[in-house]
């Protein structure tokens, strides 16, 4: 059941004719928040302003009980609509910047059309319609097919949850894991030299310290986009995917290494073996009996 406020329910107890409009709320992995409206004019809602995008989506199916409920849409943008970092919204998507990103929907209502200039809107007259995770189906030019997931499929585990594998299973970061990834995160700046497959950067860092780790820019024409790194050594940090764009001297960025799941990893570079969730000892299959 939905929560609707006093306000909105006497709105459309009171009204024949009401206005409404979507909202759109995505928030990156790295906490940025991006406020997009379907409507034709720009929307000032309890103080967030949603800019306007061509968003089209099909109706929502929601059931009660425990179930995987689908939003489908389709954006299309062009080169003015630009996210936090300098790029398109479609450099965003090929970067990787919304993966793994929690998509809102809600719904506000109007007793009047939605005009330009139009005063700001109380968050009485909002519905909170649905809620899942970005997941880009397929783009390509100036459109994006998007099929998100509702919070749900989170619960799409294998069961027996917990499996014998020789290499950890949990995260590294989580709550299982323990380990803070902001004591392991190290600030870097591009030198000169550097490519989009490339960064010759000022780290001073142990080579292969940073193999199958993540390197995030935050200043630059690359704002934002995160790529898995190749190999690290002579201060060079190889991509296993390129960047939209070559980055610039001076640009910064931030690198994460990877547990690469393995006991001896975890013991040597985090300390941690308390909490590996491994089973390296398992025998082979030819040797268990």
């Amino acid at each position: 059941m939905k929560d609707a406020s006093t306000a909105l329910k006497n709105l459309l107890l009171n009204n024949q004719v009401f206005f409404m409009a979507d909202l759109f709320t995505i928030t990156l992995t790295n906490g940025t928040i991006l406020r997009y409206t379907n409507c034709d004019v720009p929307l000032t809602v309890s103080g967030n302003k949603y800019l306007v995008l061509s968003i089209t989506r099909k109706g929502t199916k929601q059931t009660r009980g425990i179930s995987v409920d689908e939003l489908d849409m389709t954006i299309t943008t062009d080169k003015l609509d630009v996210i936090p970092g300098g790029l398109t919204f479609m450099q965003g998507i090929a970067a990787g910047t919304f993966d793994n990103s929690i998509i809102r929907l809600d719904r506000v209502f109007s007793p009047t059309p939605f005009i330009w200039n139009m005063p700001a809107i109380s968050i009485d007259y909002v519905l909170l319609w649905w809620i899942g995770i970005f997941n880009v189906d397929e783009a390509g030019g100036l459109t994006a097919e998007i099929k998100a997931a509702s919070m749900t499929q989170l619960l799409n585990v294998k069961f027996p949850r917990n499996l014998y594998y020789p290499s950890c299973i949990y995260t590294l970061g989580d709550s299982e894991c323990g380990i803070n990834l902001a004591s392991y995160t190290v600030i870097g700046v591009v030198q000169a030299g550097s490519t989009r497959s490339n960064i010759i950067t000022n780290l001073s860092l142990l080579d292969g310290y940073l193999n199958q780790g993540t390197v995030i820019f935050t200043s630059g024409v690359n704002t934002n986009v995160y790529s898995t790194i190749k190999s690290y050594a002579n201060k060079q940090v190889a991509l296993i995917r390129p960047l939209p764009s070559n980055p610039a001297v001076g640009d910064t960025f931030t690198v994460t290494p990877s547990c690469l799941k393995m006991v001896d990893r975890c013991i040597s570079l985090f300390n941690n073996r308390v909490h590996f969730r491994g089973y390296p000892f398992i025998p082979v299959p030819e040797t268990s009996y």
